[in-house]
């Protein structure tokens, strides 16, 4: 990767300067031609981010990043405008920020793009889940046939699904669940007052002690944010108790911490948990969540985020830009998401 001062010789000043500050995105020359040949008026500077400087950040009007690349940088952006996250999570910037401090400058996440992965790992668990797909892998090993009466399982159109979070990606999994026939139900912060189809019952935030106790599933999609941390912490899933809710989080690892996890489901409050997200990413080795038998983990992957996904969001959004008009995914510097 070219230093910045190497590209900086070849810059055309009239154009609109954008930074790229990745490992992962944007940095073939097929990705970065394209770029350039949809934002003409653009010219494009590749950061190195072990070599990130003061200098190399000054003249930014717009940034490309991934948030935990520029967390300590974002106080150091004199003519910045507007900042494009990779991720759709922002919550390694929204850190930094000092309450009295507010960046002037504008937020945009990756959304928009993540619904369907996401919802997709949502439906594989709960339908492995039921019909008891591990199960039977584990009699095939052993060439068992598995008796029948391990077998019974329950029909989606039987099960009742919370949502916790209802951005973009919370309303394509409950459109997966409702056209599964699931009964979907969502918790909110705010109940809005307009109706949607595919939800059979919303929740205030102060119902949700109420709204886990009807779930067989409990899926959490929340950010990272001073309203969400610890949301769930301490003896909040004893409420599912009676259903042995499955609780599945592929939003942010801090809704509670592993302790709570761990008695929720050893004191048989629910009856699993599918983790995508921790506390603490890679989890340690010395977590026992790996070797707890109702603990299914993956690492981080319910949504993957390629480059033609960062591309698209971006041009989108540069093109508002340029046109003055209110970017999209805009975050909320004061709520964090």
């Amino acid at each position: 990767m070219a230093s910045c001062e190497a590209i900086r010789k070849n810059l055309h000043e009239e154009k609109t300067l954008v930074g790229i500050i990745s490992k992962d995105f944007l940095q073939t020359r097929e990705y970065l031609e394209k770029l350039a040949r949809l934002c003409p008026s653009a010219t494009f500077l590749i950061i190195n981010h072990e070599e990130i400087t003061s200098d190399c950040l000054k003249d930014l009007e717009i940034l490309i990043a991934d948030p935990p690349l520029v967390r300590e940088w974002i106080y150091q952006l004199p003519k910045l405008k507007w900042m494009q996250a990779t991720y759709a999570g922002v919550d390694n910037i929204i850190h930094c920020i000092e309450p009295c401090n507010v960046p002037r400058y504008s937020l945009t996440k990756l959304s928009g793009t993540l619904g369907a992965s996401i919802a997709e790992y949502v439906m594989g668990h709960v339908i492995a889940r039921e019909r008891k797909f591990l199960l039977c892998s584990e009699y095939q090993k052993s060439k068992s046939w598995c008796p029948w009466e391990e077998m019974k399982y329950r029909v989606l159109s039987d099960l009742t699904i919370g949502i916790l979070g209802f951005g973009s990606i919370g309303k394509v999994i409950a459109e997966y669940c409702h056209n599964m026939k699931m009964k979907v139900f969502v918790i909110h912060r705010v109940v809005p007052t307009s109706t949607f189809s595919y939800v059979d019952k919303s929740f205030g935030i102060e119902d949700l002690a109420e709204c886990l106790k009807e779930c067989d599933y409990l899926v959490s999609i929340l950010p990272s944010a001073e309203s969400t941390k610890g949301l769930l912490t301490g003896e909040v899933l004893e409420n599912c108790r009676a259903k042995k809710t499955v609780f599945i989080n592929v939003g942010r690892g801090d809704l509670l911490d592993e302790k709570s996890i761990l008695r929720a489901l050893d004191d048989q409050w629910i009856g699993g948990a599918i983790l995508d997200v921790f506390e603490s990413e890679p989890l340690p080795k010395e977590s026992a969540l790996w070797c707890h038998p109702q603990v299914f983990i993956t690492p981080h992957v319910s949504g993957r985020v390629n480059s033609n996904m960062v591309l698209k969001v971006f041009v989108d959004n540069f093109q508002l830009y340029k046109d003055g008009k209110e970017l999209k995914y805009l975050v909320d510097w004061e709520k964090g998401y």
